[in-house]
């Protein structure tokens, strides 16, 4: 069978076609896919609560010692970078905060994984806060200027005590 410049361009066009459909379906079936996320509202223990408190009590210190950090470093020379780095910080730590308080509102099934996902997310912050904090205060403390000292005479080198010894043979 042969088919010449005609069918071959046939052919091509129903390939397309047919990868088109195809794509089409790939991209829709998640829809019809089930839904695997468990949703079901549960009751936080105290203990829970408790821990959910203390990370936004963290965050809330963190929050406060950003904004001290960058009124106490604004318009320095050579902090430039690090107050942009410490406005992301306390971004993260803002929706952080709004996502634990709505997750306290509505918890899921998976609390004990939330929680310490919630916990680890406010130490790292804090970990980053503490570390721009530290480099801050090292590019705006100004270097110690040493001054010159008077030169330093150099030792007279010890003599070494000449001993007479026989060599027997």
């Amino acid at each position: 069978m042969e088919f010449g410049n005609g069918g071959e361009i046939n052919m091509r066009k129903n390939l397309l076609a047919v990868f088109c459909v195809l794509t089409i379906f790939a991209s829709t079936a998640p829809i019809f896919a089930a839904d695997t996320t468990t949703t079901t509202p549960v009751v936080l223990t105290t203990d829970q609560l408790a821990k959910l408190d203390a990370a936004q009590t963290k965050l809330n210190d963190l929050i406060t010692k950003i904004e001290g950090l960058k009124t106490t470093y604004a318009g320095k020379k050579n902090t430039k970078g690090l107050l942009t780095s410490l406005n992301q910080f306390e971004k993260q730590a803002k929706r952080l905060n709004t996502a634990i308080t709505n997750y306290k509102t509505n918890p899921t099934t998976s609390a004990d994984q939330k929680i310490k996902a919630f916990q680890f997310k406010t130490k790292n912050l804090e970990w980053k806060v503490t570390v721009t904090e530290k480099i801050l205060k090292k590019v705006t403390t100004p270097k110690k200027h040493h001054p010159i000292k008077k030169p330093v005479k150099p030792i007279k080198p010890i003599k070494p005590v000449h001993t007479t010894t026989t060599v027997s043979t």
